[in-house]
């Protein structure tokens, strides 16, 4: 019984303490807007960002596409690997900039022996190449 008092203390003592130095489950300014479940990145440049892995038929179907304000350059680099003892290595990629938007997409023929997942690495630069945002994403 003295147990359960001790450990109902502490947790009483614990969540005062949560309260006063304001912990809480759920972000203040997430909680003012509404938005309790999901935590998104906020970006300077980048508007939109998209990847896809669709593997059917021996075929790896790919295809990635990085959105940015006026103004700045997109750019986007996708990359199908394969994991081989634990480790993943990098089969192939392609990658492109442009000024508002890039797409890039690309088949791969696969064997069925791996596992793959397509890794995609979302830029924002300004005029003079400085990265402004960046993202990587993995689709399994």
């Amino acid at each position: 019984m003295k147990n359960l008092q001790k450990t109902t203390a502490i947790l009483c003592t614990a969540a005062a303490l949560a309260g006063t130095f304001g912990i809480t489950s759920t972000p203040p300014a997430m909680a003012a807007a509404g938005e309790t479940e999901t935590v998104m990145p906020m970006f300077t440049a980048l508007t939109d960002y998209y990847s896809d892995l669709y593997i059917s038929g021996g075929i790896a179907y790919c295809s990635a596409t990085t959105k940015v304000q006026s103004g700045y350059i997109a750019g986007v680099i996708m990359e199908l690997q394969y994991k081989e003892g634990g480790n993943w290595i990098t089969a192939d990629s392609r990658s492109g900039t442009a000024w508002g938007d890039v797409s890039v997409s690309q088949n791969w023929y696969i064997s069925s022996s791996y596992e793959y997942r397509l890794v995609t690495q979302h830029y924002a630069y300004d005029g003079s190449w400085n990265v402004v945002d960046s993202l990587v994403t993995y689709d399994y």
